[in-house]
């Protein structure tokens, strides 16, 4: 890599076609440039900070359709609905279980009332 002379008279070319005195600076890429391909210079940055910006819209276009405010409701709707039907179920077998685990105390209430009343007789 070459280093440019720094002084305000040393002679400048342009860094594409080493021809033309290069009148203007580009600090972005370090590059000097004569009239001509300056101005190409800039029209190849404009095309490509076009392709930027209309990649950078697509994709904020991408994320608002997948940020469908339809789609977190019918999500929360099947969440109220899938929480309801468990807690529904969570129910009947909470029923369920209290008449199995009654089941052996109601035969053994018949069993001693039936004991009390043969006893009094």
């Amino acid at each position: 890599m070459t280093s440019r002379p720094k002084t305000a008279t040393a002679l400048k070319i342009c860094d594409i076609c080493r021809i033309d005195a290069g009148n203007s600076f580009c600090p972005g890429c370090d590059q000097t440039f004569c009239s001509k391909h300056f101005i190409e210079h800039r029209q190849q940055l404009s095309r490509e900070l076009d392709t930027v910006i209309s990649d950078h819209d697509y994709l904020v276009r991408k994320m608002e359709e997948n940020t469908n405010p339809k789609l977190f409701e019918d999500i929360d709707a099947w969440e109220i609905d899938a929480i309801g039907k468990v807690k529904e179920t969570a129910e009947q077998v909470r029923q369920e279980l209290r008449q199995i685990l009654n089941a052996p105390l109601k035969q053994l209430k018949c069993l001693t009332d039936d004991v009390q009343r043969e006893k009094r007789l």
